[in-house]
């Protein structure tokens, strides 16, 4: 069974919206087969977890005993013990990317400069590839390549 972190929202009051999804969104990754999925959202996730559990049955675990913002010990260790990382450009990202967790980065159609403007690679992380989605291209669709790009 491997064990996928994900993170789907961004706080960031400029560009936040932007870049982040719902947990909904991420669906198409929750048909990758023994897989269980651990929810590295920083924030309340309760609500958004209980609703796709409820119209679908699928369950993504959360540790009660971490929080992301407040403890960044215990948050290295949860990120560290996934065997992957998929996640919008967040905090998760960066956490993962300086732990070597191989990460799967769901990029915007006009992503941050950080990110460059082409290329699955980034010279700040060696195990981040990052998934570019094209104007022409639905979430769904990015979400899809990312459930491919899953071993």
């Amino acid at each position: 069974m491997s064990l996928v972190g994900i993170a789907w929202q961004s706080p960031k009051a400029k560009f936040g919206g932007v870049k982040s999804l719902s947990l909904r969104d991420l669906a198409p990754l929750f048909e990758h087969p023994n897989t269980r999925f651990i929810d590295l959202q920083y924030g309340d996730t309760a609500a958004e977890r209980s609703a796709l559990h409820a119209a679908s049955g699928i369950e993504v675990v959360h540790d009660d005993g971490v929080d992301q913002w407040a403890d960044l010990d215990a948050f290295a260790a949860q990120v560290a013990a996934m065997d992957a990382v998929v996640s919008i450009s967040n905090s998760t990202v960066h956490m993962a990317g300086a732990l070597g967790v191989p990460t799967t980065v769901l990029l915007s159609p006009a992503p941050q400069w950080k990110w460059g403007a082409q290329g699955e690679t980034t010279p700040w992380y060696a195990a981040t590839r990052l998934l570019r989605r094209a104007n022409d291209e639905t979430v769904a669709e990015q979400i899809r390549r990312a459930a491919a790009l899953l071993v």
